[in-house]
């Protein structure tokens, strides 16, 4: 049987190789989708997803942060821990449904009301995602290959559904179907998967005990993790507010862009975490060699990449992607500093 220490390994493998998978595939797709649209449908999408994961991040109420510590104390006992992890998923996700209603009702201008519809239709999928808090019970024994391989799943089924939508020339207010489908897939995942473990779920008084003692320890994470988010979609809702949807547009095609090429030193970093990690548990005279030139080497790829980036997308964006997605120097200077920090910030 493997040891502790193998299972860890491994569970960080399949963690990466999961994440590996979202950037290249998604971020693939997502370029397609930015050629078919245009910059100003794509803005009013961006403004949109932007929108709906603010109010993700309330309707998972930051359970997964804390449903491990509980599954993991024998006081409580699995099923009673999920269920009520599920009654306050229920609960977050009609809070943050709620929030996204009043976000649309407030942000969005009156002759608006198509993305204020495509809001709330993918908002909807809040309610499709409770079943994903059975990813807690698998993160508990440790089984992160069926971890990757269910969200992997999601990802690969919106992708097709939006290269199925770009083959039908579907406008692009279709395009928050994939949020729905992904959620879907994921959730029923999730779902055969606890099932074929756990058979036994309560929904009972004991369980709402245990889904409040849960929620006093998640809602400051869930706090903190709503303003997070709102930092990190800040800059698309002012460009959004201040500019114009096809400034925003083009923003957005930046962003999935440097997120394709930073795929480079993610590669470096999965190439390099099996050995890492058995070095740094065996052997740490050997670990610290390795990992400098680790560093070394994301550090060369980052600005290799930075430099083409830099002299390369001014020119050739707008022939690839539609002269409507035209850049400043300053914007594509800016993204290729961002390319060499993300690089050599990225720890494995």
């Amino acid at each position: 049987m493997p040891s502790t220490q193998s299972r860890i390994i491994a569970s960080v493998n399949w963690i990466v190789a999961e994440k590996l998978a979202k950037v290249v595939f998604a971020g693939l797709v997502g370029l397609a989708v930015a050629r078919y649209l245009g910059a100003e449908s794509l803005g009013q999408l961006s403004i949109v997803l932007s929108f709906y994961s603010l109010g993700a991040v309330v309707g998972t109420l930051a359970l997964d942060r804390v449903i491990l510590k509980y599954l993991a104390d024998p006081e409580f006992e699995i099923a009673q821990v999920i269920g009520g992890s599920v009654i306050l998923r229920v609960l977050g996700s009609l809070l943050g449904f709620l929030l996204v209603a009043l976000f649309a009702t407030i942000y969005f201008a009156p002759e608006e009301a198509l993305l204020r519809t495509m809001l709330l239709f993918a908002a909807s999928g809040y309610f499709i995602a409770i079943p994903a808090v059975y990813e807690a019970a698998l993160r508990n024994r440790l089984q992160a290959k069926q971890i990757a391989l269910n969200k992997t799943s999601g990802i690969l089924a919106s992708g097709v559904t939006k290269l199925g939508l770009i083959s039908l020339g579907l406008p692009f207010s279709y395009f928050v179907i994939p949020i729905l489908v992904e959620v879907f897939v994921v959730s029923i995942m999730f779902w055969r998967s606890f099932k074929a473990s756990e058979p036994s779920l309560n929904l009972d008084s004991q369980s709402l005990a245990v889904g409040q003692h849960i929620l006093s320890e998640s809602w400051p994470l869930a706090l903190s993790g709503l303003a997070g988010t709102l930092y990190f979609h800040a800059d698309k809702l002012f460009i959004f507010d201040i500019l114009t949807s096809a400034d925003l547009g083009r923003y957005a095609l930046l962003t999935q862009i440097v997120a394709v090429l930073n795929f480079v030193t993610v590669a470096i970093n999965m190439s390099f975490a099996p050995m890492l990690n058995r070095r740094f548990f065996e052997d740490w005279d050997r670990f610290w060699p390795i990992y400098q030139r680790m560093t070394a080497a994301k550090l060369a790829a980052s600005l290799l990449i930075a430099l083409t980036f830099g002299l390369l997308a001014p020119r050739v964006l707008p022939i690839l992607f539609g002269d409507e997605f035209y850049f400043s120097t300053d914007l594509v200077v800016i993204f290729s500093v961002y390319i060499i920090l993300v690089g050599v910030s990225s720890f494995v």
